[in-house]
C-alpha cells in the first residue's frame, strides 16, 4: 500500500518503524512505576478485604440471610472479580506497554473483565428493578429467594454471553503484522 505516492511502504512497515522508535525497556520512570504499583496494590488489597467483610457478615448472621441481600453478595463477588482479575492484568498491561501474557489470556481477560463489569451493572439494575417493583407496585419480589437468584444467574449468563465475541475477535499485535 502506498501513502500519498510518497512512501513506498505498507501499513505493517509504518508500524514497525514506529515501534522501533518507543523507548524499548519500560513505559514509565521507575518511580512512577513503583508508585502505581503500590496504588494499586492498596487498592486491590482494600477492596477485596471490604468485599470479604460484606460477604462474613452477610454469611454470620442468620437475620441478614434474605432475598435481597443475595444481590448485595453478588456486587460482593463482582468486586472481587474486579480486585482479582481487571485490576492486575489493567497494571500489567500499562507496566508493559504490549500483551506478553499469551494468546489464551489475551482472549480471556477481556472477556472475563468485560463480563465482571456488565455483572455490577446487571445488579445495579436488577436491585432497581427489585425496588421498583416494590416501593411503586407493592410487591415484595425479593420474598421469593427462588427468583432472585434466577435474576442473578441470568446476569451473569447475558453477560458472559455479550462478552463472548472478545473471546474470538480479541487479537495481539503481532497477529495484525501477520494478517497484512
Amino acid at each position: 500500500m502506498e501513502l500519498n505516492g510518497t512512501f513506498n511502504f505498507s501499513l505493517s512497515e509504518a508500524y514497525l518503524i514506529l515501534l522501533e522508535h518507543q523507548k524499548a525497556d519500560r513505559n514509565l520512570d521507575p518511580i512512577t512505576e513503583g508508585v502505581l504499583i503500590t496504588v494499586y496494590t492498596l487498592m486491590m488489597a482494600a477492596g477485596v478485604s471490604a468485599n470479604l467483610v460484606v460477604s462474613f457478615v452477610v454469611a454470620r448472621r442468620p437475620q441478614m440471610h434474605t432475598a435481597r441481600n443475595l444481590y448485595i453478595v453478588n456486587l460482593t463477588v463482582s468486586d472481587m472479580t474486579l480486585c482479582l482479575v481487571c485490576m492486575p492484568f489493567t497494571l500489567v498491561a500499562i507496566i508493559r506497554r504490549q500483551w506478553t501474557l499469551g494468546l489464551a489470556l489475551c482472549k480471556l481477560v477481556p472477556a472475563l473483565q468485560g463480563t465482571n463489569i456488565m455483572v455490577s451493572i446487571g445488579t445495579i439494575t436488577v436491585i432497581a428493578l427489585d425496588r421498583y417493583f416494590t416501593i411503586v407496585r407493592c410487591q415484595d419480589g425479593a420474598k421469593d429467594r427462588r427468583r432472585v437468584i434466577v435474576s442473578i444467574a441470568l446476569v451473569w449468563f447475558f453477560s458472559f454471553v455479550a462478552t463472548l465475541p472478545v473471546v474470538f475477535y480479541q487479537v495481539r499485535k503481532f497477529e495484525l503484522l501477520k494478517m497484512s
